[in-house]
């Protein structure tokens, strides 16, 4: 009995200790996982496995990143790879398979002036088959973009007149002034003169851009995309619609003057100027553009040509 008295006694007196600890040692109502992670990372210096791609770029967790693969993760590992190879490694990798992501990585190291990124955007423009991926992934109108046109004119001489070059020249034509050289050098070459044209087209491209296709001779200018161009510029761009009035070959004016070309109220316009900007020696050469606006747009037409030549 007596023992069991004293047995009693250790219970009584060990439990208000117990209770006592509960309510005063701190890591008493921590998860045991917590508690294991904290003593990993106290023990080996790594702990648990990450909980999200910034935690795993803090921790430089390449093999997570590497795992996890969304576009966060491939920056991450971008900006991992600017000091650690196996993270350059995972980047090239993804850069092998065309993923953009990787591109866009590429992009912002060179932005920060990491060389390895402007390396792997020009091995990407250079593949005949993908240069697009790694032009999608520069910013248009950025200084940054300047140092890459000799890789943009030999990525669009490799894509010739497909239709992925078209990004490759808008990439190239958003350049501005620096780049007028290359653009025109690209118009005069048959092969990519189409791809050209159409990124000039775009809404990126700037004045000095447009000026040099209107710089170019005629011949240049000898590619149904070229013609596209003239005619969605000359709608919007007051420069190059009065190129078009004063210079613009008879058959781009005969192409405005199409269903496809220009809108009636702008021919009307362009009709009222066109021969009083024009030497009298012109005038023949204007005569098929002139039927083809007058069975088109006879309403808006006719009574401002023959004012004109009254």
């Amino acid at each position: 009995m007596l023992e069991s008295l004293r047995y009693r006694d250790k219970r009584t007196t060990i439990a208000p200790m117990n209770a006592q600890r509960s309510s005063s040692f701190p890591f008493a109502r921590l998860p045991v996982v917590t508690l294991l992670c904290g003593s990993l990372t106290g023990a080996f210096g790594s702990g648990c496995k990450p909980s999200s791609v910034e935690d795993a770029e803090k921790k430089g967790d390449v093999a997570w990143l590497e795992t996890n693969a969304t576009p966060g993760a491939v920056e991450a590992l971008g900006r991992l790879a600017d000091t650690d190879p196996k993270a350059l490694a995972v980047v090239k990798a993804h850069a092998s398979k065309r993923d953009v992501g990787a591109y866009i990585a590429a992009w912002n190291a060179h932005l920060r002036g990491a060389t390895w990124g402007a390396d792997l955007l020009r091995a990407g423009l250079a593949d005949p088959s993908g240069g697009e991926i790694a032009a999608a992934a520069m910013t248009r109108k950025d200084p940054h973009l300047v140092t890459f046109i000799p890789d943009f004119e030999q990525a669009m001489i490799h894509s010739g007149a497909s239709s992925r070059a078209s990004v490759i020249s808008g990439a190239l034509a958003s350049i501005g002034k620096g780049a007028t050289a290359a653009v025109e050098r690209r118009l005069m070459d048959g092969a990519s003169r189409g791809s050209m044209c159409r990124g000039i087209a775009s809404s990126e491209t700037g004045p000095d851009v447009r000026a040099a296709l209107f710089a170019v001779a005629p011949s240049a200018r000898d590619d149904i995309a070229c013609v596209s161009a003239v005619m969605a510029l000359a709608a919007t761009d007051a420069t190059a619609f009065a190129w078009l009035v004063k210079e613009g070959e008879p058959g781009m004016v005969r192409a405005a003057s199409k269903p496809e070309g220009l809108t009636c109220d702008k021919l009307k316009v362009l009709w009222s100027q066109i021969f009083a900007a024009r030497a009298e020696r012109e005038y023949s050469s204007l005569t098929v553009p002139l039927s083809e606006v007058l069975k088109r747009c006879p309403k808006e037409v006719d009574g401002a040509v023959a004012t004109v030549l009254k």
